[in-house]
């Protein structure tokens, strides 16, 4: 059977969601020992950084493969800032320009592979991520062969690629802002998810008044977080709450509440649907109460804000408040 290509180890995990993939990648490199491959088409400074604090204080050998292509480096899919990093622990950096595969071999004892690039986004290390998959196995021979392929084909890279990379991407102009075709209405509703489950980064984080004009370069983690969530990063600051308007709408926590709300012609007081919504939650482990009403005060004041005519937020004599559909 060794020499069979369906050759494949028995001991594996299950499929492994974004933030579980992350937390036993962690977990192993925290406990590695001897060496660690690195396969990830992009990376950027906040995946790298994040890699390095599980093997700090580590004498690890370890080898990065990344793609970079101009496109990449361009758009900020993958950053430049992975080389001094390697460099300043002696790691070693390869390019491979055809890349797209996400591996990490660790000790050969370990194979992570699924869809997650060394990113915040890939491995959910910023608040809105992306949903990716993956699972561990125990490496076989034809596994380790393959990833030597990979690291054979590749070229190292030196102070001089580095700096002529540096250069050239200094020499680029900005990225012109790309507008994306939408759907009509009718078939955007059609394509709305049936949210069953929620997570605390289902919800906004910040001030809505701030998230509208709120500088880029200025902007905290939970400002990012809405900017992000909201597809307000590229858009000017004079039109964000028209494009916000439009686009909170589309959210999961609003679709969820809606659904409620569509169930409950008289609508729901403010304790019960904090109720609603700690049930709901599937972060593990699940927020407080408390942090949950946090949630839903923010929630309510992107409501109020955005002054949808068809929700009314109030206050019946002897009773907290009520929110209901007109």
């Amino acid at each position: 059977m060794s020499n069979s290509p369906l050759a494949f180890a028995t001991n594996r995990t299950s499929l492994l969601g974004t933030e579980t993939f992350r937390d036993i990648v962690a977990r192993e490199l925290n406990n590695a020992k001897e060496d660690v491959i690195l396969i990830s088409a992009f990376i950027t400074k906040t995946g790298i950084e994040w890699f390095e604090n599980q093997i700090k204080d580590k004498n690890i050998k370890c080898t990065i493969i990344v793609r970079w292509k101009g496109s990449d480096l361009h758009s900020g899919a993958s950053d430049l800032a992975s080389y001094k990093i390697a460099k300043n622990n002696g790691w070693e950096i390869k390019i491979l320009d055809d890349l797209h595969a996400k591996i990490i071999l660790i000790d050969r004892k370990y194979l992570f592979v699924g869809s997650p690039n060394l990113t915040g986004k890939g491995m959910s290390l910023v608040p809105v991520s992306n949903k990716e998959i993956g699972l561990c196995v125990s490496p076989v021979e034809p596994d380790i062969k393959s990833i030597n392929s990979i690291i054979n084909d590749s070229i190292e890279v030196t102070d001089e690629i580095f700096n002529s990379l540096s250069k050239w991407l200094n020499e680029q102009p900005p990225l012109e802002k790309i507008n994306t075709t939408e759907f009509p209405n009718d078939l955007k509703k059609l394509l709305n998810p049936q949210i069953k489950n929620l997570w605390t980064h289902s919800f906004p984080f910040a001030d809505p008044e701030n998230v509208c004009k709120v500088s880029l370069v200025e902007a905290d983690e939970f400002e990012l977080h809405d900017l992000e969530m909201f597809n307000l990063i590229n858009c000017d600051e004079a039109n964000r709450k028209k494009i916000l308007f439009e686009n909170f709408r589309r959210s999961n926590a609003f679709l969820w509440l809606e659904k409620k709300l569509k169930d409950r012609s008289d609508g729901i007081f403010f304790g019960e649907l904090s109720s609603l919504i700690h049930e709901a939650l599937y972060d593990d482990p699940r927020p407080y109460r408390r942090e949950v009403k946090d949630l839903q005060k923010n929630f309510y004041n992107y409501l109020k804000f955005l002054k949808y005519t068809d929700i009314e937020i109030s206050v019946p004599k002897s009773h907290s408040e009520r929110i209901r559909f007109y």
